[in-house]
């Protein structure tokens, strides 16, 4: 038996990284629940679609909103659109971020 969550029930959500693994089963349980969710991706184009229309065939609320998050001029035009339909209430960050030509075994930590 599954925990139901009734306080999700017309909420709107952002999931950065939400086309694909962690992100989709995050955004795939909010909208089991009622929430319109708004699927952030940057690169993977064919699987936001196919995740989009897994989506929109469940009859889950929910829409593609494409923006490299290293990118602000990117995430302002991606929130802007967002918030003309109305507020969000959940933003679930689970997107990845690196810099170009930098390693993890490279940067300095301190």
């Amino acid at each position: 038996m599954s925990a139901s969550y009734p306080e999700f029930k017309g909420k709107r959500a952002l999931i950065t990284g939400g086309t694909q693994g962690i992100g989709k089963a995050v955004a795939k349980r909010l909208a089991e629940e009622g929430a319109m969710v708004f699927l952030n991706y940057a690169r993977n184009e064919e699987a936001a679609n196919e995740t989009l229309n897994q989506f929109l065939q469940a009859g889950y609320a929910s829409e593609l909103c494409p923006a490299d998050l290293g990118s602000s001029p990117a995430v302002e035009a991606m929130l802007e659109r967002i918030h003309q339909t109305g507020p969000l209430d959940l933003l679930i960050c689970n997107a990845a971020y690196q810099e170009k030509g930098k390693d993890f075994f490279g940067t300095d930590l301190a």
